[in-house]
């Protein structure tokens, strides 16, 4: 059993470089089977809990831009690639010369480029999404593991508040319910 699952959500818990986690209640290392008896779900719990469920709100609307723009940025790059080929071609058919030169530079060092890049963007933004939302879905059920193990669940509320500067704000409630 990861004793230290439990300790990380409770206030009693204290950080040592030398030792790593240590009781605050009797100044030594965790010690107990399956459940502790003094721990101490409350604030430390919350923020935890706040921090992720607001990630994954953020992630999930991230997510959602992504999926939105997708589209876009899939026919803009691909009419690019395409747009660039041709035009590469079209240069090759004429012959290079001194002139045409800077034409299959701009097609080859410019156009194609952004158009892959367009292409490909996102791909790698979504599955960075993806990843992310995953790792904050996976430590969210750990958590509630050990939570179920003291019979305590909670309930939440998030609601979207305004944007400032860029900057999204939130509103969180949770309420911990011992069973």
């Amino acid at each position: 059993m990861n004793v230290k699952r439990h300790c990380d959500l409770c206030e009693h818990q204290i950080l040592s470089l030398k030792e790593g986690t240590i009781c605050g209640l009797t100044n030594n290392k965790p010690d107990f089977n399956k459940v502790c008896l003094n721990i101490n779900f409350s604030e430390k719990l919350k923020k935890r809990l706040e921090d992720l469920h607001v990630d994954l709100e953020i992630e999930k609307k991230r997510k959602k831009k992504i999926i939105s723009s997708f589209i876009f940025n899939l026919i803009f790059g691909f009419i690019l690639i395409v747009g660039g080929s041709l035009f590469f071609q079209s240069m090759l058919n004429k012959g290079v010369s001194a002139t045409y030169s800077r034409g299959i530079v701009f097609s080859i060092g410019i156009i194609i480029p952004i158009g892959l890049y367009l292409f490909k963007k996102p791909f790698l933004e979504l599955a960075s999404s993806n990843k992310k939302i995953k790792k904050n879905k996976k430590e969210l059920f750990i958590i509630q593991e050990v939570l179920n193990l003291y019979r305590i669940s909670y309930n939440f509320n998030i609601k979207t508040l305004k944007e400032v500067h860029g900057t999204q704000e939130y509103s969180f409630d949770i309420e911990i319910i011992k069973n």
